[in-house]
């Protein structure tokens, strides 16, 4: 698990590095499955949205609400403290 390094990082976010990866990486994205758990599976979505991915494998995936931001935004107080 990454260290918090004071700055926000949302889906979008998430979604231009790991793209920022395949394309340092050089790899065709018709040949990547993308595998996300849980909120990675939000990011694998995304991703599938920029990608023409081999496949995409969602596990857990959240479903978010305004419902579910609130217990994620708890969760993001309570670790900056």
């Amino acid at each position: 698990m990454s260290r918090y390094n004071g700055r926000d990082s949302d889906v979008e976010a998430i979604c231009g590095a790991a793209l920022g990866l395949l394309a340092i990486l050089k790899l065709d994205s018709k040949r990547v499955i993308v595998v996300g758990h849980s909120m990675g599976a939000i990011v694998a979505s995304e991703m599938a949205l920029h990608l023409s991915p081999l496949g995409i494998i969602l596990l857990g995936p959240v479903n978010p609400s305004s419902q579910l931001a609130d217990v994620f935004t708890a969760r993001i107080q309570l670790v900056q403290k």
